[in-house]
């Protein structure tokens, strides 16, 4: 077999160019953008959190929250959420589950019924005595036997000594009520409770409904008041611990896009929205420093109550 070697020449004639692709370079600048963007992002990233702190919040109104004192069944409710009432106003009315007097007083009134029941005894005694008389059973009884004259002798005995009885129980609760104020009224849960309102405020939740049975410390009214102060729990990274001064502003994002501005004035320690606590090396991992802030000025206190109960972000700068 002969083998062959080819010849090779070289060739200075321009190639040409490429055709060109516009779907090719679109792809091209949106990898170039993509990863121009995702730099953008760590860098920012990096930048805020050597800069600031980060974290998440909650706006909270004081309220007040009315419960039963003694316990009973809802006669009157009538309140509704988001009415405004003013102070003093009726909220709810609960009816006793018993009727009673005081302790201290109940050997007077065992002392004034029993006395009462033996006048009422003797009223009626001498009121058989007089029909007895008024019949003149005392002539029939000379002509038929002596039962009815026996009779009307033992009424007359029987009078008597309830009257020297009554004598002696009205002496003794004289001289009770003399050395001993008698206090006619009753316990506090021996009577109806009556829950009204402490100040001018708005009714915010209304936890039982009309003839509804409410336990003793059962929570039935959440009231707002008019002047309630605002505020905003926020959470942050327990490594920001270094980072948090009193009195600093911090930046509350609102969920809308809203911004506002806070100042810190309390600062502790929380294990908020973690039911169970891990431990790592002793130290608790789901640990978070709780901060407390307050609306810098009038404007923002009102702007801040639009958002009640809502979750925001809260940022702060180190310097």
């Amino acid at each position: 077999m002969k083998l062959r070697n080819r010849k090779s020449y070289l060739n200075s004639l321009p190639e040409g160019k490429a055709p060109v692709s516009l779907l090719s370079r679109l792809i091209h600048w949106i990898y170039f953008l993509i990863l121009i963007a995702v730099v953008m992002y760590f860098a920012r990233y990096i930048y805020y959190r050597l800069s600031s702190i980060e974290g998440f919040g909650q706006v909270v109104v004081e309220r007040v929250v009315l419960s039963a004192g003694y316990g009973g069944n809802i006669s009157q409710l009538p309140i509704i959420e988001g009415q405004a009432v003013n102070q003093g106003e009726l909220l709810l009315q609960i009816s006793s589950l018993k009727k009673c007097q005081k302790k201290e007083n109940g050997n007077i009134y065992k002392l004034k019924l029993n006395t009462e029941m033996k006048q009422a005894k003797l009223n009626a005694l001498r009121s058989k005595l007089k029909t007895i008389n008024n019949e003149q059973i005392m002539h029939r009884a000379l002509e038929l036997s002596n039962r009815a004259l026996n009779s009307t002798t033992n009424l007359q005995f029987d009078i008597k000594i309830l009257e020297n009885e009554l004598n002696v129980q009205y002496k003794l609760l004289k001289a009770l009520s003399e050395n001993q104020q008698i206090d006619t009224g009753v316990a506090a849960d021996c009577q109806d409770e009556v829950i009204s309102s402490p100040f001018e405020s708005t009714v915010k939740r209304v936890l039982k409904e009309n003839y509804e049975f409410v336990k003793k410390g059962e929570a039935v009214v959440i009231i707002q008041d008019k002047l309630a102060k605002v505020l905003i729990e926020g959470y942050l990274s327990k490594y920001d611990l270094k980072d948090v001064v009193l009195g600093n502003e911090i930046t509350i994002e609102f969920p809308d896009g809203e911004v506002g501005t806070g100042v810190i004035n309390k600062i502790d320690a929380s294990a908020y929205a973690f039911s169970e606590r891990e431990w790592e090396n002793y130290e608790p991992s789901d640990s978070r420093i709780r901060i407390l802030l307050s609306p810098v000025d009038p404007q923002q206190e009102k702007l801040w109550k639009q958002y009640d109960l809502l979750r925001v972000q809260i940022r702060g700068r180190l310097w």
